[in-house]
């Protein structure tokens, strides 16, 4: 018998380790949180479907056993029948994510489908994009998430309302009566209202966190000067209206949002309804007035990129307000609606620059106005239009965070529409987040309701609602309020 050469057994020998060290390579296991969701992305490969989170499921930890591929689009999971009378069980499931996009302006912006119908199925707007691939574990992390929830739960994590809206009591100072568990919203607003003390606002931002199972925004518009609760109530540093300081340049805007950030952080505040980007160019419009960082265009610009740098610095999201800009709307009427007589090129050339650059310094939140601009849509004001919201911010800015909407509970009631419709057609436009829709515990589950018909009716579609939830679950990873 002929003898096998040394270096062939060496070689076959090499082979069989490493087919058994292939063999035990297992894919990694994804920790879990109470209630069943994950804090890390779930690894590809594994097949079994995910546990349903509904609002009134056990709070005990579930195994994560789904996940999305390795692909930016996340894999959702068909949603659970609701927990309510509505049954959602024939609501279709979207395989549509938010894409990151290299920032510009259009020249020519493009229009996507017709605004005037407000029942008209929209479906998410794809702008030409280029893949970051930093991004892609945060949204595989946020699809994890999102494939447990049931259909009403992502509803309501649409919703950031005044506390309220969950309380039995009103005005609410403690987080007694709360009804989270039903309404399981994305975050809530506190007002001045909800403010007595340094104990109590504690005590109360901290109970309303407990009682949520899915982690909230805790949310505040304080801007310094006469839109500032916590001054007012609590009596954290004075700051006065921005346009006080809007010739002491782009240090002072940064401290000044670094201290409004910092002081209501202490107190469990993660998300700022500032700063002002609108210019104060109408000395009429007083909705604006000294709220406005400047006068003038191009020096608000710096102002508010140095800013959002200040609030970031604070460990705080901030909120860019109010697009298309406010400062230059005529006043309303009675009865009316504030209007911008201004063309979309002309918006470019000075309304957008200070929305431009602080999304260029890394805001999060852009906050639509209730504000006709009929050049741009003749029908519909800001907060309602595809337009406007999709065409000229999401597509134009190459904005990819989350959109949220002016107050809808007065929108909606200038509008003459019920919180249900306003909601219906600010989402059907391409905003993300509903601000306040509803101030009472009825008309927030009539909300829901709604917009859980609409979807069966195919007026709102699965996967524009998935890729607003999306987006929202992406922000709160990203600022560690989801683990």
């Amino acid at each position: 018998m002929r003898r096998i050469p040394h270096t062939i057994l060496t070689l076959l020998l090499a082979a069989l380790l490493l087919l058994a060290g292939c063999g035990n390579n297992q894919e990694p296991t994804l920790p879990t949180l109470p209630g069943g969701l994950p804090d890390a992305s779930t690894a590809a490969g594994q097949t079994t479907a995910a546990p349903t989170i509904s609002p009134d499921a056990p709070t005990t930890a579930v195994p994560v056993t789904a996940a999305p591929t390795t692909s930016p689009v996340p894999q959702t999971a068909s949603p659970a029948p609701a927990t309510t009378a509505v049954p959602l069980t024939e609501i279709p499931t979207s395989e549509t994510a938010p894409t990151t996009t290299t920032r510009y302006i259009v020249t020519d912006y493009p229009t996507s489908g017709d605004p005037s119908d407000p029942d008209a199925t929209v479906q998410p707007t794809e702008p030409a994009s280029t893949e970051d691939p930093s991004l892609l574990s945060l949204r595989e992390r946020a699809a994890a998430y999102l494939a447990q929830m049931d259909a009403r739960t992502r509803l309501f994590q649409l919703m950031i309302v005044p506390p309220e809206a969950i309380c039995l009591e009103n005005p609410a100072t403690t987080p007694d009566g709360l009804k989270l568990s039903a309404y399981p919203v994305s975050g809530l607003v506190y007002q001045a209202q909800n403010m007595e003390n340094a104990g109590q606002l504690t005590e109360l931002v901290e109970g309303h966190q407990e009682a949520s199972r899915l982690p909230l925004f805790i949310c505040v518009e304080e801007e310094g000067g006469r839109a500032s609760c916590l001054i007012r109530t609590i009596g954290t540093t004075p700051i006065k209206n921005m346009f006080t300081y809007r010739g002491d340049g782009i240090e002072k805007a940064r401290t000044n949002a670094l201290t409004l950030a910092t002081d209501i952080r202490q107190y469990g505040f993660n998300l700022d309804l500032a700063p002002v980007a609108d210019v104060w160019t109408d000395p009429e419009n007083k909705v604006i007035g000294e709220r406005a960082y400047s006068d003038d265009f191009a020096k608000t610009a710096p102002l508010i990129a140095a800013a959002v740098k200040g609030f970031h610095e604070g460990g705080v999201i901030c909120t860019l307000k109010h697009f298309p800009g406010y400062g230059a709307a005529a006043p309303e009427e009675e009865g009316g609606i504030p209007t911008l007589n201004k063309t979309p090129d002309r918006l470019r050339e000075e309304e957008f620059l200070p929305f431009l650059a602080g999304i260029e310094a890394g805001a999060d939140l852009v906050m639509t106005a209730y504000v006709s601009v009929p050049e741009a849509d003749p029908q519909e004001p800001a907060v309602f239009s595809r337009r406007i919201v999709t065409d000229l911010l999401r597509n134009g800015l190459a904005f990819d965070g989350v959109i949220i909407t002016n107050n809808l509970t007065d929108a909606a009631e200038a509008s003459s529409l019920s919180a249900g419709e306003a909601c219906l057609k600010a989402l059907n436009a391409g905003c993300d987040l509903l601000y306040c829709p509803a101030g009472d515990p009825e008309t927030l589950g009539a909300c829901a309701d709604y917009l859980a018909e609409a979807m069966q009716a195919g007026r709102l579609s699965a996967a524009r609602v998935d890729e607003s939830v999306l987006r929202i679950l992406m922000l709160k990873i990203k600022y560690g309020i989801l683990p």
